[in-house]
């Protein structure tokens, strides 16, 4: 709980369920630990760019960020927050950002045809200690961003950057928020497993040592197991949430 790194306090969650478990079994058993490695695998680091089919997330050997037609945008960051990349700032909408790749497909041509809007993008990029996301990276944005260049009109392009960044934001914070309730819940289930399965040896042992009971009660053993389940169903609920909340994103905002 002291740790600011989400995944690394998973971890030491899960540390602290295989030493519950190997105190109580009286052996070392790091499987809960494994296993959650295997399912949560960390973050790729870097640029995030494999060989493979550009632009499309998600997808192994992907590149994330891909402009229309295909051209490689090596490192955008997209809708990732990301502090190891540089980005170009617009004076006087400061939440207009752009890393290098989409400022060179999108706003340099109208740059250097002397487009004023253009020209309000500062030509050096440069990195963002609080990280930036990439505004001019979907087909949505660059289509608003065309619009006002034509027209001219420079308050519908504040007005749409300006939504689309509240709306990042709120669904950024709200699906971090989901996804580490979800560990959570998955982790505490993991760990109301391994005591259902202690319990069971307990009274099984039990039962073997005392031939005047009738056979081993396993009450706790259910109860522990329900108690699993229920976790589990709420960890399911909210990863939906988080798949609601991606769709939303995807469908009227990205």
């Amino acid at each position: 709980e002291r740790y600011d790194d989400a995944r690394t306090a998973s971890i030491l969650q899960q540390v602290g369920g295989c030493a519950v478990t190997a105190a109580m079994t009286r052996r070392v058993d790091m499987g809960q630990l494994v296993n959650w490695l295997v399912a949560n695998p960390p973050p790729i680091r870097g640029d995030g760019v494999t060989p493979g089919v550009p632009g499309v997330p998600g997808v192994p050997g992907a590149v994330p960020g891909a402009a229309p037609g295909g051209t490689p945008a090596v490192g955008c960051p997209r809708n990732l927050l990301s502090t190891t990349t540089k980005c170009h700032t617009m004076q006087g909408l400061f939440d207009l950002t752009a890393c290098e790749h989409c400022y060179a497909s999108v706003v340099k041509p109208d740059a250097d045809r002397g487009v004023e809007m253009a020209r309000r993008f500062e030509g050096n990029p440069s990195a963002m200690p609080s990280g930036f996301t990439c505004q001019l990276y979907s087909d949505r944005m660059r289509r608003v961003w065309s619009d006002a260049v034509s027209t001219g009109n420079f308050e519908y392009l504040r007005q749409k950057v300006l939504e689309r960044r509240a709306k990042e934001r709120e669904l950024q914070a709200k699906t971090a928020q989901l996804r580490q309730q979800a560990s959570q819940l998955r982790e505490q289930a993991g760990v109301k497993e391994h005591l259902a399965i202690n319990a069971m040896r307990l009274a099984t042992n039990t039962a073997s040592n005392n031939i005047m009971l009738s056979g081993p009660d396993f009450s706790q053993t259910t109860q522990l197991n329900n108690e699993a389940a229920m976790l589990k169903v709420r960890a399911a609920q909210a990863e939906a949430q988080v798949a609601t909340a991606d769709e939303e994103w995807k469908r009227y905002w990205e």
